[in-house]
């Protein structure tokens, strides 16, 4: 077989030499062929995926017959080329069944006339018959990817570390494990930074190489590959962020669970890029989604339950179904029933309040913040290890839990840190969990206290509970212990959140649970008919609900006029005709709705400031900078401190340019509703997020006679 080196060819050989010399166990080599249309070799005849896939095929198949080996022998497989039409790694893994051998697409970067339709590969391995010292074992190939949000420096070093200590904690090695690292990037991103960032998470002597990737059709930008070599005696284990296994592995979307995953949330492709367009005035009527929060506290206490209970009307989102497949993990039954009228009702029989897998377990926590706190709560009795993981590094993975896991560890949860800062990913492991008096800040995240009064009732001596300073977003505590009384749970509220007392040994019980309409995607129409004017109807905003009288408060305040009956599902009318006037308003009683109601607060003729708001700092993305750069941009008068913001009046909110929503789903919102009162259009960037709580928004919100298109998909 012709072999020609070729510059990139040659950078990887050489890589591998360097990775092999005195490092290696008995055996490993590096393996070459190259096939080509130019004389005298015969090869790749045209540009075409059928032509590609036939070489790469024969190629492949030449080298282990030259060479004696088998596929299990293969630490990893380059694929170097300058051709366009279809990735060779697509003919490896379904032509030939390679699913579990690294593969990594490299792009010939100096591609000449003679070079130009050479397809090369490049194997890496070790003979399976040579004989591995006792003292050795054999090297493995790790396979990882993500898909970044934007081309960043800082999104490349998260995505690089988050691959990194996914890759190790995955696969159970150490960093001195790693011998050699390869990173490719696509060609919106640059390698070497990919290349300094890597090289920052090894030791000197470790080889790192960076390469870009295949360029061809219908693969998605800003993404970042890694391959590790390391000793380990298990078969390697890949990581790939959620996005990056459905986009570029869906072979790997296998269910770890009998059957199809619970789900709730209907498999789409939610557009990535939007334009909203100035627009109204609004008028329509909007069926509100069901209440995040209801939905995932009524889950956690069916889950615990002994029994069946139902969920009617829950919330349809990603964060619902991140809880749902959790709580099938951990021993629930689950069923979905869809109504004649669209709506669904969930039915779940519990665990009885012992949550106890089988066996080592991994649940994937997607983007869901308050998921992973709730869960943490009760998941810290196991006697099996659980590790919770994210495919977000740059969001929920950066999220702070530090005193959470200070207050589970006092109760004797074995907790090991893999990421830093008390991020994830986490393993924690009971079985001996005592309860007592336990001390915790209230003032990051009110999720923890949540967390610590599903989990009071589950120990033996229960849990008394005091709040060391305020406690942020009071009102979902309050939430908490409404659900709990509904599943039969008592807790003693000794000074209203400050001091609670949770006696032990109480048992969940089943129950119908019917969710309300969620307060914060009522703040976003809200603000929107608040820009755009008009008369709106929304139904499912229950009267009786403190939060939803809360935001209704401050949009009166703003000037809004609301009329609804007296009976509790009547609708609400809702009707903006004047101008908007400035609010001073605590956001604290109604946090996630403060980004829409800054929103509206830049269209108003009079100052405005939304106060007691700093954690905000913490949720998905920074809600308190973030939102006001981008409000910035359009033309908004927005002023940021870490505890407030300050809006003043605006006469022109141009728009006219791309905004991103940084991966929130909160931002995406408000700066949709800005785009239909702004003089041009603006362009919203990841756009796609807004399924993590509301994903029919934008379809509502084109319904009320909103401008909106779709760029991209």
């Amino acid at each position: 077989m012709g072999v020609k080196i070729q510059s990139t060819v040659g950078l990887i050989k050489a890589w591998g030499e360097t990775l092999f010399q005195g490092k290696t166990t008995p055996g490993a080599r590096v393996l070459i062929g190259n096939i080509s249309a130019v004389p005298p070799l015969m090869g790749v005849p045209a540009n075409t995926s059928q032509a590609i896939q036939d070489a790469t095929v024969h190629l492949l198949t030449s080298l282990l017959e030259a060479e004696a080996i088998t596929p299990s022998d293969i630490i990893g497989a380059f694929f170097i080329t300058s051709l366009t039409a279809d990735h060779p790694a697509r003919a490896a893994r379904e032509r030939l069944g390679w699913r579990s051998v690294p593969l990594l697409g490299v792009r010939e970067d100096a591609p000449t006339a003679e070079t130009r339709d050479t397809l090369s590969i490049m194997l890496f391995a070790q003979s399976g018959g040579t004989a591995i010292p006792a003292s050795q074992q054999p090297l493995r190939g790790i396979r990882g990817a993500i898909i970044l949000e934007n081309q960043t420096e800082e999104q490349i070093q998260s995505g690089v570390r988050w691959l990194f200590e996914q890759s190790l904690a995955n696969n159970a090695i150490r960093q001195e494990d790693v011998l050699g690292a390869v990173v490719t990037v696509t060609s919106d991103l640059d390698a070497t930074i990919a290349h300094a960032h890597t090289s920052a998470l090894l030791q000197p002597s470790v080889p790192v190489l960076a390469l870009h990737e295949l360029d061809i059709p219908h693969t998605p930008s800003a993404c970042l590959r890694t391959l590790l070599i390391a000793r380990m005696n298990s078969q390697p284990q890949p990581v790939y962020s959620e996005r990056a296994m459905r986009l570029l592995r869906p072979d790997l979307l296998q269910p770890e669970l009998p059957g199809p995953e619970p789900a709730l949330l209907p498999a789409s492709s939610l557009p990535h890029t939007i334009t909203i367009s100035p627009s109204g005035p609004l008028s329509g009527s909007v069926a509100l989604p069901g209440s995040k929060y209801h939905t995932l506290r009524a889950m956690l206490a069916a889950l615990l339950a002994e029994g069946e209970s139902t969920i009617e009307q829950p919330a349809i989102s990603e964060d619902t179904d991140v809880l749902l497949r959790a709580c099938a993990q951990l021993g629930a039954n689950i069923q979905t029933h869809q109504q004649a009228d669209g709506s669904c009702t969930l039915s779940m029989r519990g665990v009885g309040g012992r949550v106890h897998p089988k066996g080592p377990l991994t649940l994937d926590m997607g983007n869901a913040g308050a998921v992973l706190r709730l869960l943490l709560g009760i998941c810290a009795t196991s006697p099996e290890a659980i590790t919770f993981t994210t495919p977000h590094p740059e969001s929920l993975g950066r999220r702070p839990n530090a005193d959470l896991l200070q207050a589970l560890a006092q109760l004797g949860t074995r907790i090991t840190r893999q990421g830093p800062d008390d991020t994830l990913p986490i393993t924690l492991q009971g079985g001996a969990v005592q309860g007592g008096r336990i001390q915790i800040s209230g003032k990051q995240s009110s999720q923890f206290v949540s967390a610590l009064l599903y989990l009071g009732p589950l120990l033996d001596e229960g849990l008394e509970l005091e709040i060391t300073d305020t406690l942020a977003s009071a009102s979902f505590v309050d939430l908490t212990i409404q659900i709990l009384q509904q599943a039969g749970i008592t807790s003693i509220s000794k000074a209203r959140h400050k001091r609670y007392i949770i006696p032990g040994r109480q048992q969940y019980q089943p129950r119908n649970y019917r969710i309300p309409g969620d307060v914060p995607s009522a703040a976003a129409l809200l603000a929107a008919v608040a820009i755009a004017r008009g008369e709106i109807t929304l139904r499912g905003l229950a009267p009786e609900d403190p939060d939803g009288a809360a935001l209704l408060a401050a949009f009166g305040q703003m000037g809004l006029e609301f009329i609804r009956s007296n009976t509790s599902d009547a609708p609400l009318i809702v009707r903006a005709h004047g101008s908007l006037q400035g609010l001073t308003f605590d956001g604290s009683r109604v946090i996630d709705s403060v980004p829409c109601l800054a929103a509206a607060a830049c269209f108003a003729t009079t100052p405005s400031r939304i106060f007691n708001v700093a954690n905000l700092r913490l949720k998905e993305s920074d809600r308190l900078y973030d939102l006001a750069a981008a409000l910035g941009a359009l033309g908004c008068k927005i002023t940021p401190s870490d505890d407030a913001l300050t809006i003043e009046p605006a006469p022109n909110i141009t728009g006219g340019v791309t905004v991103d929503a940084h991966s929130d789903h909160r931002l995406a919102q408000a700066l949709a509703v800005v785009g239909l009162g702004s003089q041009q259009p603006i362009t919203l960037q990841n756009a796609q997020h807004i399924a993590k709580s509301y994903p029919r928004f934008f379809d509502d919100l084109a319904s009320l006679g909103g401008a909106i298109c779709s760029v991209s998909s």
